[in-house]
């Protein structure tokens, strides 16, 4: 789990209000606390034309001091009407690259034309300052910053109806360290990707270049990764894109935050993985599926940005704590354990406690906040009374042990067999949703219940952790409480209880 911590005074994880309109590819960036989201595509999805554009650059100021309220949305100078255009924030300035923009009015054929222009915004200075522009047109491309070069990667240009568009595989780039206020620098080629792709997603990671997804030139989706590393100039294959449907990699978007890399495709799942990773980690979900939506990282939230689903264009805009999402942390901080080897809280960790004959079990929504501890312990805990620490996390439920297994589920909604003599994990299992409520251990079989209404029945034990069955109950608000009483289970959501009763069997 990622580590982070919410700065001082200051709400945590205040949610975004939705955007003031729905939009799909467009750029965003986070510079500061403050949120940027700059043009896109608005209306119906599929028809172009100039009023289709959103003329409309915006800021939100993620923070404030607790207790007090934020503006809102505010309008910044505007810049030209753009869609498949890319923010992308380096040393406190936004930075804008290229994009598509429709002559032609409503109703009319489409004039699209890929747009050469780049620009910087300043936010202290509240302006735009012109840069360079591109050698040809391309949107339809991204934005990554790798060893203070601006690199343009991906993406196609269109020419208007009478020329068929250009799949562009040069990738550009300029010497951010060269600009000032009387420079508006110089690009140069890079390389070349080894196959055209766009509506693709591009980040920086460790000093090279990971292009990832989007339209081959065939114009077929893929789910291919590809990293170009600057030092060496040379390409190479990563683990492709988890599948997702028919939709593999089209509209994706990344964001790097502490050394990982978060990829969301329009399958909804949030997707993690390291430099030198053979594979990808499924860190948790997103509420609502979306592509064509951007993601900004501030180190402690995951937000995702608009975009579009097969019901429509988005406005909506999705906060995710990190310390919820499931990715490994190879860097745990020395900071995070008090002198006497137990960990310490930071604001917003969830604790639970379970008690055996030998333990005291606490079990933490943050890692490393899983431990046990030595009944009998007493005043300051030292290193003898802190048998073992786990880097499996817990949430609100408290974790429960039966057999040879202590059971727990995390806020992303993964179940966990823990070793009680060492704390090692048996084994892990996804569930339906993430579970609030205390698990029920029955014989062979542990329960658990979602928070939204959902039971996963999985096999008990060291060897366990297989889906049994399945079922789901209609609840009006989160499910908080579950205990069983006779042949039923009595669940409380809100003001409400529910009796729930199983089908029984042939000739009971």
């Amino acid at each position: 789990m990622l580590r982070t911590r919410t700065p001082p005074n200051r709400a945590p994880n205040q949610a975004v209000p939705d955007l003031p309109l729905a939009i799909s590819s467009f750029g965003a960036a986070l510079e500061g606390d403050s949120l940027y989201v700059y043009g896109g595509h608005i209306g119906t999805q599929h028809v172009h034309s100039f009023e289709n554009l959103s003329q409309l650059f915006l800021r939100y100021p993620l923070e404030s001091a607790a207790g007090s309220s934020l503006p809102g949305w505010l309008a910044l100078p505007p810049g030209p009407p753009l869609q498949g255009t890319a923010l992308v924030e380096h040393d406190g300035a936004i930075y804008r690259v290229g994009g598509m923009r429709a002559n032609n009015p409503r109703r009319e054929p489409g004039e699209l034309h890929s747009v050469k222009s780049a620009a910087r915004f300043l936010p202290n200075e509240n302006r735009w300052q012109r840069l360079m522009a591109l050698p040809s047109g391309r949107s339809s491309h991204d934005l990554a910053v790798v060893n203070d070069l601006l690199v343009v990667a991906g993406g196609w240009e269109l020419r208007g109806s009478s020329s068929d568009p250009l799949w562009e595989r040069t990738v550009f780039a300029l010497d951010l360290t060269t600009l000032d206020d009387d420079s508006i620098g110089e690009w140069s080629v890079l390389t070349e990707t080894p196959t055209g792709v766009r509506a693709n997603t591009a980040v920086g990671l460790d000093g090279k270049l990971w292009v990832l997804g989007g339209l081959d030139d065939n114009g077929d989706p893929t789910r291919r990764v590809d990293i170009y590393d600057p030092a060496t100039d040379t390409w190479a294959s990563g683990p492709d894109l988890p599948a997702a449907g028919s939709l593999n990699g089209f509209g994706a978007d990344a964001v790097t935050v502490n050394g990982v890399l978060l990829v969301s495709q329009a399958d909804g799942r949030i997707y993690s993985i390291r430099s030198g990773d053979e594979s990808w980690n499924h860190a948790g979900d997103l509420h609502e599926r979306r592509f064509f939506h951007r993601l900004v990282s501030d180190g402690e939230s995951l937000l995702a940005i608009a975009g579009a689903n097969r019901t429509g264009h988005l406005s909506s805009v999705e906060r995710h704590a990190l310390s919820d999402l499931q990715i490994e942390d190879r860097q745990i901080a020395d900071e995070s354990w008090t002198s006497a080897g137990a960990p310490s809280a930071s604001h917003g960790t969830e604790w639970a406690a379970l008690i055996t004959d030998g333990l005291l079990v606490i079990s933490g929504s943050e890692r490393p906040a899983n431990f046990a501890v030595r009944r009998g312990a007493r005043g300051e805990l030292d290193q003898e009374d802190v048998l073992w620490h786990s880097e499996s996390t817990g949430h609100f439920a408290s974790p429960v042990l039966a057999g040879d297994c202590i059971y727990w589920a995390n806020a992303a909604g993964v179940a966990q067999c823990i070793d009680p003599e060492n704390g090692r994990s048996h084994w892990q299992q996804r569930l339906s949703q993430p579970a609030w409520v205390t698990p029920i251990a029955a014989g062979d079989r542990i329960f658990f219940f979602g928070e939204k209404g959902a039971t996963d029945v999985l096999s008990a034990g060291p060897g366990g952790g297989e889906v049994l069955a399945r079922s789901r109950v209609e609840v009006d608000e989160y499910l908080t409480g579950v205990v069983p009483a006779g042949d039923a289970f009595l669940l409380r959501t809100g003001k409400l209880l529910h009796a729930v009763r199983g089908e029984p069997a042939p000739g009971e």
